[in-house]
């Protein structure tokens, strides 16, 4: 599976559980620069008010070090931050986080 399938199963299961998210695009074109730098693929807000940020990968994808950035700073502000290879991630992170 490709990485923009695993991101669309991602937001279609997010849209299932009805958490407010969106797909959250950077990067650049020629000198214009756009969205934050190494934030997440997908960003929304859980049911509980917190942030919650979702950096998908394919099969062997690593984390930038700006991901990672990102990542201790949602953690910092009590935020929850996947790094998914699938939805089972996400599933997984999601029960943990909601104890469901």
């Amino acid at each position: 599976m490709t990485e923009n399938e695993v991101k669309n199963e991602i937001m279609a299961y997010l849209k299932i559980r009805q958490i407010f998210h969106w797909r959250n695009n950077t990067g650049r074109r020629g000198t214009v620069s756009y969205g934050f730098p190494g934030s997440a693929d997908i960003i929304g807000i859980l049911p509980t008010g917190h942030f919650i940020g979702v950096e998908v990968k394919g099969a062997g994808g690593i984390q930038s070090a700006k991901q990672k950035e990102f990542q201790l700073n949602v953690n910092a502000n009590n935020g929850l931050y996947i790094l998914a290879y699938s939805v089972e991630d996400v599933k997984t992170g999601l029960a943990e986080w909601l104890n469901i």
